[in-house]
């Protein structure tokens, strides 16, 4: 219950990126939730997977005649009050006590909402809960398909709070709230991490070769396209500390890959997009092509945020000033967006297209 951990949780739930709280018993995990659901004004379904069976989750059949259909429904008033409400949290407790067959039903409901043939409202977020395997009360490691489908995050004590809440009350938690428009920075983030794999190509997917390793979290395509990127753009909208990005990251594809990442892009130190498309002369080619690379995407992201014939042409100016220094690979992602993003007139810049014609023209474009 450290304000780390806290803000990480309440971040999370807030982006809908599914996560799982890891943490002795008796440590404030559930109540926590609770607490978060009241502040954000989401309503808290729990679901105790160990006294189900995978059917109550994965859903029994029920025929339609006339349709001639069958539709897998799951039992049980839970998935009624989620749709009901249109929102809320659905908090699997207990998730490292899930058997095989358990755990494989849950995999969809953990990352897209759908139980069945049922999906659950968009803004139905999904959070599991857990005791580390080895003291869990029939607890079982979980499976690398379902490890990989959650942000994990430790949970701990802070006495300081434990010893208020006991000689007064416990306070409503103090969390970061997101701003509406936080989902304008997933682009920005997703240039980053791709930028990420030129340098580092083997993190892309790397499960891990020791069955242990595979119940925590590591770097997949889809951690970092359906965690990383959220997590990043959401802490960047709310000025989160380094402490709380770390944990968010590191919890969606490992710590090791976590902060390989901070420190490269730390280090990369990239221009300012708007100064160059101010003045396109002043882009240059860098020794490393991951920087280049990031630095040309970040160049069209920022003119089709608010793209004008001048922006268009500046655009263009430095993706053929980089194509013509012998660099059209590294270019071409960023052209190929620039060209989908144009829209109306657009002044005529066949000279500085022209090194990307046959990749465009194989693009469809």
């Amino acid at each position: 219950m450290n304000e780390i951990s806290q803000a990480a949780v309440a971040i999370a739930v807030q982006a809908n990126v599914p996560i799982n709280l890891i943490g002795e018993p008796g440590c404030g995990k559930s109540a926590f939730i609770r607490a978060l659901g009241k502040a954000l004004d989401l309503p808290v379904e729990v679901f105790i997977g160990s006294c189900r069976s995978p059917e109550d989750i994965g859903g029994y059949p029920l025929a339609d005649i006339e349709a001639k259909t069958i539709t897998m429904v799951p039992s049980g008033i839970w998935v009624r009050r989620l749709i009901d409400a249109g929102k809320g949290i659905l908090f699997i407790d207990e998730i490292s006590t899930l058997n095989g067959a358990m755990q494989a039903a849950t995999l969809r409901l953990i990352q897209e909402g759908v139980a069945g043939d049922v999906a659950l409202p968009r803004d139905v977020r999904r959070v599991a809960a857990m005791n580390p395997a080895e003291i869990a009360a029939g607890g079982f490691d979980l499976a690398a398909p379902l490890a990989n489908r959650m942000v994990h995050i430790s949970w701990g004590v802070d006495v300081g709070v434990v010893t208020n809440g006991f000689l007064d009350e416990w306070p409503a938690p103090e969390i970061p709230h997101l701003p509406s428009g936080w989902p304008e920075l997933r682009k920005g983030n997703a240039i980053m991490i791709a930028s990420f794999f030129k340098r580092f190509p083997q993190l892309v997917q790397q499960c891990p070769k020791e069955e242990s390793k595979r119940s925590e979290p590591w770097p997949s395509v889809r951690s970092w396209y359906d965690f990383a990127i959220p997590c990043l753009a959401a802490c960047e909208s709310v000025q989160a500390t380094d402490e709380v990005t770390t944990t968010l990251l590191g919890g969606a594809i490992g710590t090791g890959a976590a902060l390989e990442f901070l420190t490269w892009r730390r280090q990369l130190d990239l221009p300012d997009p708007e100064a160059l498309l101010n003045d396109p002369k002043e882009f240059k080619v860098y020794e490393r092509m991951d920087k280049t690379f990031a630095v040309l995407n970040s160049v069209v992201a920022a003119a089709t945020r608010r793209l004008t014939k001048d922006r268009w042409t500046a655009a263009w100016d430095i993706l053929s000033s980089c194509a013509r220094q012998g660099h059209v690979d590294i270019a071409a992602a960023a052209a190929r967006a620039l060209v989908r993003a144009k829209t109306g007139d657009m002044p005529n810049v066949s000279k500085q297209i022209e090194p990307f014609v046959p990749l465009l023209e194989a693009a469809g474009l």
